[in-house]
C-alpha cells in the first residue's frame, strides 16, 4: 500500500515541479526560481524532521494498521 502513494505522489510531484515555475512567471512573481528553490529547502527540512519524529516515536505508534487492526 505504501507504494501506491509512493508512485502516486511522484506522478503528482513531476508535473507541479514542471509547471510551477511557467505558473509564476505567468502571475508576474518577481525571481520565481529562488522561490522554487526556497520552497525545495524548507521541503527538505520538514522532510528530515518528519523522519527523526518517526524513527523517534517508532514505527509501530505511527502506522495506520496499528490503530485499525
Amino acid at each position: 500500500m505504501g507504494s501506491i502513494f509512493a508512485i502516486g505522489s511522484f506522478l503528482f510531484f513531476v508535473p507541479l515541479v514542471s509547471l510551477t515555475d511557467t505558473f509564476l512567471k505567468e502571475q508576474n512573481v518577481p525571481d520565481p526560481s529562488t522561490i522554487l528553490a526556497v520552497m525545495f529547502v524548507v521541503g527538505f527540512i520538514l522532510f528530515t524532521i518528519a523522519g527523526r519524529i518517526y524513527d523517534r516515536l517508532g514505527r509501530g505508534l505511527l502506522l495506520l494498521s496499528h490503530y485499525l487492526g
